[in-house]
């Protein structure tokens, strides 16, 4: 299994999520993660990953691994906000 940690900005984005449904897709790509068993995840640059949920609004979680068996979910968002939650998960990294 895989340790997952979470940054106070990701919970905060979890948590204001309107739908249960939304939170469910995402809890259950996180919880896959944890057993070792990610779904459609891209290494970005820099060991910054994106984990692509292609369901309600295009969901993305972007995460660190700064070790085999320990993932830091960063940030999250949807399509819509791509490019500034890459940009956000990035400081997030360099400040881990």
């Amino acid at each position: 299994m895989v340790e997952i940690q979470q940054t106070q900005n990701f919970k905060l984005w979890l948590r204001d999520q309107r739908g249960k449904r939304a939170r469910g897709l995402v809890q259950v790509h996180v919880d896959r993660l944890h057993l070792g068993l990610p779904c459609d995840v891209h290494e970005l640059a820099g060991g910054l990953f994106e984990m692509r949920i292609e369901q309600g609004l295009g969901y993305r979680v972007y995460f660190a691994a700064p070790g085999p068996q320990c993932v830091v979910l960063l940030s999250a968002g949807d399509t819509r906000t791509q490019d500034r939650d890459i940009q956000l998960a990035n400081r997030l990294a360099i400040n881990m």
